[in-house]
């Protein structure tokens, strides 16, 4: 209601208020029609401004009784609301998770196409520069997730178990820098720990492929609730400003 109409009621009150007395009105009628004198007698207990008195004090008790449901149903919206943040929030992070998985899958995927192309850099130093850097640093940000966000579901086990073999596999590549750091690349050995290093990192993409539509069905249930919940706090909005 605005500021303007403040001193008038709503139609609402003025809605129950004629109910109300309709109905006491209906209950005297009929008992003076079939002859009884309780009316009479109730009157004749008390003058007019004691049941004036009394008539204000119920119907200042009717509207104390609907304000008490208007607070309550405001409290109500107000849980909803909350509750819809939380909800909105948790769907937030499995998106997180599915997007963080396809990025991490076109990284990883550029070094495993690399290393299939055949023309890898023999140079240690360009070697370590332009694949293996770029690997590790894909590495150390994916098995960070080890300890990412605490959700039920099959996503995010895919990506902690993604994230333990991406730990794993940094060491190794770390090892692998180490060694040959300075040796010239193409030998059977080198050749055979870059050729390693790619089928685990074949294994890590194979695992965070899957992370995105997982996330879609960890979260269908939880996605139902959120609509649900604005449908509800829509109407109520309406219900809200419409007095």
């Amino acid at each position: 209601m605005s500021g303007s109409d403040s001193r008038y009621i709503t139609r609402r009150d003025a809605a129950i208020a004629a109910a109300i007395w309709c109905a006491a009105g209906a209950i005297i009628m009929a008992m003076v029609l079939t002859g009884s004198r309780i009316p009479l007698k109730c009157f004749e207990g008390g003058n007019a401004a004691d049941w004036t008195a009394a008539v204000g004090t119920w119907v200042i008790g009717v509207g104390a009784i609907r304000y008490s449901a208007s607070e309550l149903g405001l409290k109500l919206h107000e849980r909803r609301e909350k509750r819809y943040g939380e909800v909105l929030a948790t769907l937030g992070k499995y998106a997180d998770l599915a997007v963080r998985a396809r990025l991490w899958d076109y990284s990883l995927q550029k070094f495993i196409a690399a290393t299939q192309s055949g023309v890898m850099p023999t140079d240690a130093h360009e070697l370590r520069v332009r694949v293996l850097a770029p690997l590790r640093e894909s590495l150390s940000a994916l098995a960070a997730q080890q300890a990412g966000p605490s959700l039920p579901g099959d996503s995010p086990q895919l990506m902690q178990k993604a994230a333990i073999h991406a730990a794993a596999l940094e060491r190794a590549v770390a090892d692998f820098d180490a060694r040959y750091g300075e040796v010239t690349m193409g030998n059977v050995e080198t050749g055979w720990y870059i050729s390693t290093i790619r089928k685990h990192t074949e294994s890590i993409v194979d695992l965070l492929i899957l992370v995105p539509d997982a996330s879609v069905k960890d979260t269908e249930e939880l996605s139902g609730r959120a609509r649900s919940l604005k449908r509800r706090i829509d109407k109520e909005d309406e219900e809200l400003t419409s007095d």
